[in-house]
């Protein structure tokens, strides 16, 4: 599914940005989707692995480079207080 505007060279690259997320996580790319299918809570596996799929697909949805980048800073924020 293609934002108005965007190009098919685009999302190649989101498409291919996203498997690359996935194979770290070493989960399925259908965390990712930003429709919510029957088995994509329990594809993923864990409940940490789906916390993770519902923070990008948030994450995604941020329009605003500069919201983007303060959430990345608090996230990473909050991991340094454990």
């Amino acid at each position: 599914m293609r934002r108005e505007g965007e190009s098919a060279a685009s999302t190649a690259r989101s498409a291919q940005t996203l498997s690359e997320i996935a194979d770290t996580l070493g989960m399925p790319t259908s965390v990712f989707s930003l429709r919510e299918t029957p088995n994509a809570r329990s594809v993923a596996g864990s409940e940490a692995a789906n916390e993770c799929g519902e923070l990008v697909r948030a994450y995604l949805g941020i329009r605003d480079p500069d919201k983007r980048r303060r959430l990345l800073e608090l996230v990473r924020s909050m991991g340094d207080e454990e």
